[in-house]
């Protein structure tokens, strides 16, 4: 039964197809194609298209296994065509080895009604060809085979993740989809170089193309072999980070590499470091940034002695990339911009473009030194054309301009890369890949910054879909989305909904990842405040002391983030009109984000409106004018016009209780107040009646 009947789809041909082949496999091999202690268990590897090794002995040819292979695709656009293309490839690929099969291999020519004859018509040269490409499948054993696979499903059950298994499951999924793509491609280069289609030196470059494919594939099942907590969690996004083969069949790519050294002893060395240097960046792809970021060092001081410069500026590249993951961006400036100066004096041009595509990211969106990033991105992005436009560093370099935009407030631009980035994306991979999801969710960020909460809506729902799909729907990951998805449709009205989903996204992050992560402070901030905005107090101030018991132990009592949520309880007590407390919670908080930021702070916006609001509620008239003045004087154009309305209101309240002198002042921050909040849909529908009905009571006076 094919995939898709187990799981209740429509059947179609190509489900026949499937079951053929099935019946096939076992009358060639004498052994089930799929294993199973149960039916459910039958069923799960039938639909993750987990096939079994082949037995001991088996005399079965690796051509006529991947004809069936085809056929046993998980998916059904994944196999042949129809049953007749099937059936041509059983006869193609066909010669004296197809007369030893016996009756099984009869069943499939009766059929196909192809008589013996055509198809022995047809043998001698396939069977020459095949002779001469062999081995393909043989050059993966040790490197990803049953043995690895289940290494892999041991290390990850270790763990006790919930979602182990599932990351398991995918991962294996995707390492036999990348082997079986590389046994392919490496017997088509074989062959199309045996019927003359290339010449020696290409096969020699697509040859070497795919040896440090295979090299990585090595490199990550090496890793994931040894899994941890943190590695399970970023495996199925790390094998989805292996770089393309399709580059191993591009002409223009492969000419535009560095060619190894003349030397045979310094090419050894060079070879071996490389392979050290891809577990290094796998290490860093499953989140050990310190073991990257010391390897690399390491690695590079032997670079360095070795002398060969192509070698040294990925070296550089790699400890400048292991700095950024671990968030020591300014650590990373100096390796990455010497790896690039180095890659260009030796036409690296791979090299060089991702040195230059990390650096517009950390000078832009992280130090936000935007017109360095900008000038980095442009050497990037002439570097990139030099390889012939690859779509991985393309749409990586749009969604770091993207970054670099949204942190400098220019939304337009960032939307306009962002959806670059999924376009090229999609062109290279169709709609698929955690990558894909985390463009859509860095858009949604854009349109929130807008007020343009349903497209943030849309756009969040799609990347929790794209993660949902390709990491598991109790993946830690998905909760991300999900949150955000949750704040869009607060910051709509939609608070029930809201309330849901960021539930849910902490339900499923903390049971992934325990319940002191400190991601999961934010989780529970957002959750917080969702229930603030539904005047549940009790269980906002449950949630909060939740959030802040996390963070504090993970950051320390004084770090900035831990203000956050201490002005949360402060913006409770003064919706509870106990403003003696909300005076000590926001004095907290301005003791904290002042020590961290400065004075000046634009982030002290927020805690001196609060300040002044307590004040006024405490009948301090003067100091609340002063702390509401302070407030606005600090606000800049990226400050929430929540932060902005609330400041604003509360000044003009001051303002009219002080004295009537500055009654149009004030009636004029009032109008401005409700202006600020006209953006936010329906989401703040209570505060501007509140505004609208004190302007009323104005006008009456």
């Amino acid at each position: 039964m094919s995939p898709e009947q187990h799981r209740l789809a429509e059947a179609t041909a190509r489900s026949d197809q499937f079951s053929f082949c099935v019946a096939l496999y076992e009358g060639l091999y004498r052994a089930p194609a799929f294993a199973g202690k149960s039916a459910r268990g039958y069923g799960m590897n039938v639909q993750l298209g987990r096939l079994e090794a082949p037995p001991r002995g088996a005399s079965v040819p690796a051509w006529l296994r991947r004809v069936l292979v085809r056929g046993l695709a998980p998916a059904p656009e994944e196999r042949w065509p129809s049953m007749d293309a099937l059936l041509a490839a059983l006869s193609r690929d066909a010669g004296r080895r197809w007369r030893t099969l016996g009756v099984a291999l009869g069943l499939a020519a009766l059929v196909a009604g192809v008589s013996y004859t055509v198809a022995e018509r047809r043998a001698s040269q396939a069977l020459a060809e095949a002779q001469v490409c062999t081995g393909a499948a043989a050059r993966l054993v040790g490197t990803w085979d049953v043995a690895r696979g289940e290494a892999i499903a041991r290390a990850f059950r270790a763990t006790e993740l919930s979602y182990a298994e599932d990351a398991a499951a995918r991962v294996q999924q995707g390492l036999d989809a990348r082997a079986e793509a590389w046994v392919s491609m490496h017997t088509e280069t074989c062959k199309r170089h045996h019927q003359g289609e290339l010449s020696s030196n290409q096969l020699e470059l697509q040859m070497a193309c795919l040896e440090d494919r295979r090299g990585e594939l090595a490199a990550i099942v090496e890793v994931l072999s040894a899994a941890n907590d943190q590695v399970v969690e970023q495996s199925v996004d790390a094998v989805a980070k292996l770089r393309p083969l399709r580059r191993c069949a591009d002409a223009e790519y492969l000419q535009a590499a560095v060619k190894p050294p003349d030397d045979p002893e310094t090419a050894a060395a060079v070879d071996e470091l490389r392979a050290r240097a891809m577990k290094l960046k796998v290490a860093v792809d499953t989140g050990d940034f310190a073991a990257g970021r010391d390897g690399a060092a390491a690695l590079l001081e032997e670079a360095r002695a070795l002398g060969y410069r192509p070698l040294i500026a990925e070296a550089l590249f790699l400890y400048g990339f292991a700095c950024t993951q671990a968030g020591d961006h300014a650590g990373s400036i100096e390796p990455l911009r010497e790896a690039f100066w180095t890659a260009v004096g030796r036409d690296a041009n791979v090299t060089a473009a991702m040195a230059a595509g990390n650096l517009a990211f950390v000078h832009g969106a992280s130090l936000l030194q935007f017109d360095e990033g900008r000038m980095w991105a442009r050497h990037a992005e002439a570097f990139i054309e030099r390889v012939g436009g690859d779509p991985e560093l393309t749409a990586s370099l749009a969604n770091s301009r993207g970054a670099l935009a949204m942190r400098a407030n220019e939304y337009e631009e960032a939307e306009r890369q962002f959806l670059t980035a999924i376009r090229v994306h999609e062109g290279a991979h169709g709609q698929r890949g955690p990558t894909l999801g985390r463009y859509h969710a860095n858009l949604a960020g854009v349109y929130g910054a807008q007020y343009e909460w349903e497209k943030s809506e849309q756009h969040s729902r799609r990347a929790h879909e794209l993660f949902a799909r390709e990491l598991g729907p109790s993946h830690p990951l998905v909760a991300h989305p999900l949150n955000t998805l949750g704040n869009a449709l607060k910051e709509q009205g939609r608070y029930e909904e809201a309330l849901a989903l960021m539930r849910r996204s902490v339900e499923i992050y903390e049971r992934a990842v325990g319940p002191e992560h400190p991601t999961l402070a934010t989780f529970l901030n957002n959750l917080g405040t969702a229930q603030l905005r539904l005047k549940d107090y009790d269980a906002a101030r449950e949630t909060f002391a939740r959030a802040l018991a996390v963070r504090e132990q993970a950051l320390g009592p004084e770090h900035p983030q831990v203000a956050t949520i201490v002005s949360n309880f402060a913006h409770i007590a003064l919706e509870t009109q106990q403003f003696a407390e909300a005076r000590e919670h926001y004095s907290r908080a301005l003791e904290i984000l002042t020590g961290a930021f400065g004075e000046d702070s634009p982030f002290l916006a927020l805690i001196y409106s609060g300040l002044g609001r307590a004040a006024l509620g405490l009948g301090d008239v003067d100091e609340a004018i002063a702390k509401l003045e302070r407030a606005l004087e600090l606000a800049n154009d990226a400050s929430r016009k929540t932060v902005l309305s609330e400041a604003r209101f509360g000044l003009a309240r001051a303002l009219l209780t002080k004295s009537r002198k500055h009654r149009a002042r004030a009636l004029e921050l009032a109008r401005q107040a409700r202006q600020d909040l006209e953006r936010y849909d329906e989401g703040y529908s209570e505060e501007i009646a509140e505004i609208d009905a004190w302007l009323a009571a104005r006008a009456k006076e």
